[in-house]
């Protein structure tokens, strides 16, 4: 573990039982399992709010107290979405929903006298689909390293990032799934200390659209200070000042995604962001699963080529790379 000087820990209430496997969090008590290897696993630990309802395209609301004890061992539901990644390379669950704000712990301390260091796993799946649940990104095997290790569902496709002119007088940007992000974070900041985690010894790391989220936080200044070091796999935000060959911007500006969005309402029939709230989620998959991030001068500032050449950054270190083999996802031998 690497201490941060001069970093003072976050106060929380949060605290683990070594005898029956139950932690206090933000909202109530939760219990988890313990695996063979003594790895405490937690799955399906609420950080927000259900978004759905009238809190579809609205960012992440604080979460619902619940009474009694919340069992916490199985996955929840992963977001709701259009899966094209092979599931019999995957293992992708096909239980979707928009309530899907949760994230799940491994951790081998035990007490809440350990700080260890922490790593935040982002998914990928083009900004699109994606999932916790999905058997490669289990996190016992970190774990055993000494490592407490989160992963945090975040919305995609339209669900986590349609822009509309509606949605921005309403104060939403469309980043909405980014947003999740932060709450994720929020929620390791306040509580991971009780999982035996360092709150100031956080490494945030993603792969493909993950890596792209992981670049975009480290500019966020609604992240800063949420983590100190990142991981950037196979993805990053360093989208070119200008339009690609195929003539799509790979992230738009806010009014451009606006368009996006007029153009997608349209599509769907609804003559108003209330209206196609009123929607059932698999009516609005029906006209597309595409979504993006904009930078929207709020939780992106700008155009993140711009901001990196200008230093304009969180002070965090950056580990950049790619997998190998990754082609191999989509080639079934």
């Amino acid at each position: 573990m690497v201490s941060l000087g001069g970093t003072q820990f976050f106060e929380t209430t949060a605290a683990i039982s070594s005898v029956d496997n139950q932690v206090t969090v933000t909202g109530g008590v939760i219990e988890g399992t313990v695996e063979k290897n003594g790895i405490r696993v937690f799955k399906g630990i609420p950080f927000a709010a259900p978004p759905v309802g009238p809190l579809r395209w609205k960012a992440p609301q604080p979460v619902i107290p619940w009474e009694g004890i919340r069992q916490t061992k199985k996955f929840a539901p992963s977001p709701m979405q259009n899966s094209f990644i092979p599931v019999w390379f995957m293992g992708v669950p096909n239980n979707f929903s928009e309530d899907c704000l949760y994230l799940n712990v491994w951790t081998p301390a035990r007490d809440n006298g350990d700080r260890l260091p922490v790593m935040v796993w982002i998914y990928g799946g083009a900004f699109s689909q994606g999932s916790t649940a999905t058997p490669v990104y289990d996190g016992a095997r970190l774990a055993k390293k000494g490592v407490v290790v989160v992963s945090v569902a975040y919305r995609v496709g339209p669900f986590g990032f349609l822009a509309h002119p509606e949605l921005t007088r309403e104060g939403g940007t469309g980043n909405f799934g980014l947003l999740d992000q932060i709450a994720g974070l929020e929620w390791v900041r306040d509580n991971i200390a009780a999982f035996g985690g360092d709150p100031n010894c956080v490494t945030i790391f993603g792969e493909s659209a993950g890596g792209v989220s992981v670049s975009m936080l480290a500019i966020s200044p609604k992240a800063r200070g949420l983590f100190h070091r990142a991981i950037s796999q196979s993805g990053g935000s360093f989208t070119p000042p200008k339009r690609s060959n195929e003539g799509a911007q790979l992230i738009p500006t806010l009014e451009i995604a606006e368009k996006e969005g007029v153009e997608f309402l349209a599509k769907i029939k609804a003559k108003n962001i209330t209206a196609a709230r009123a929607l059932s989620a698999k009516a609005i998959l029906k006209a597309g699963s595409g979504g993006r991030p904009n930078y929207d001068g709020y939780v992106l500032p700008g155009d993140p080529y711009e901001l990196y050449q200008k230093g304009s950054f969180n002070d965090t270190p950056i580990l950049i790379g790619t997998n190998s083999d990754e082609g191999r996802l989509f080639i079934r031998n």
